[in-house]
């Protein structure tokens, strides 16, 4: 089961109590102003609002059917029968990862040890930048950059479901309450209690809620393609179609194996929540 809203609401509200106290003793502005309830209910609308256009955005991208151009590198690679790191290594694909990427790899190894690479890093910052308002700075979209990318080898490791847990309390602590409760304390002091509540509540949602979609639409696609096409070819139709987040999610895993163990979970993920009774 995925991570769902009224959880992410509850990590607002955990942020916020555990914000609070830091903020309160460093001149917080208006603390013992109200919150409009209808502004909270709104804003939450509009992050749901944003998360479906992107997810939607999203998917179209993931399941794009190759290009012809794609289509003849896919049958020049299945020509080399070796391992699948082995025949991203090879030339047409590492040509083709520098026409996708911008940038020049000895070997597909190479690729996945720079992962998060800065170009990665650049697109989630805009991902972020239009998830959270307009007021939100530079300094604060890349805490969530990076805490981000620890929230995508965590589920990697741990599956979507670490995210309701308990033991993600300590993880969001550690990457994101405590950077950003320093981050606050030196340049936000004066910020109205109405705006620091809403950024808490935006924080609650917004880079879990990222973190957990991102991967899971990825998840779903590529899976989509071994089923289809088998686990070698499917493998690379998801590199050819997907490079850079392929190579990013391939970077969490010790070998290729356990990573395409790790797609195919998502069967059974799907199938848990298709059987599962309706409220």
């Amino acid at each position: 089961m995925r991570q769902n809203t009224l959880a992410r609401i509850r990590n607002g509200i955990l942020l916020l109590s555990l914000f609070l106290p830091l903020c309160l003793g460093n001149g917080l502005a208006g603390a013992k102003e109200k919150v409009p309830v209808g502004e909270v209910v709104n804003g939450m609308k509009d992050i749901a609002d944003k998360k479906a256009q992107s997810k939607a955005a999203l998917e179209q991208g993931a399941r794009a059917p190759l290009t012809d151009a794609q289509q003849k590198l896919l049958q020049t690679l299945l020509k080399n029968r070796g391992p699948v790191d082995e025949v991203l290594s090879t030339a047409p694909y590492l040509a083709y990862l520098k026409e996708q990427v911008g940038k020049e790899y000895p070997n597909f190894p190479a690729y996945l040890a720079a992962m998060p690479t800065p170009k990665r890093k650049t697109a989630v910052l805009f991902a972020f930048k239009d998830a959270f308002s307009p007021e939100t700075s530079a300094k604060e979209l890349h805490i969530f950059v990076d805490y981000y990318f620890k929230a995508r080898r965590l589920i990697a490791k741990k599956g979507f479901t670490i995210l309701d847990t308990e033991a993600a309390a300590e993880f969001r602590s550690i990457y994101l309450v405590k950077p950003y409760a320093e981050l606050m304390q030196k340049e936000f002091k004066d910020i109205p209690f109405p705006l620091f509540f809403k950024k808490m509540m935006q924080i609650g949602v917004i880079p879990d809620n990222l973190a957990a979609m991102h991967t899971e639409v990825f998840q779903r696609a590529w899976r989509e393609r071994l089923e289809k096409h088998g686990a070698a070819e499917g493998l690379l139709r998801c590199a050819i179609a997907t490079p850079a987040e392929f190579a990013l999610m391939r970077s969490f895993f010790q070998e290729t194996a356990t990573f395409e163990k790790w797609i195919m979970e998502a069967a059974e993920g799907d199938a848990a929540e298709e059987n599962s009774p309706s409220p």
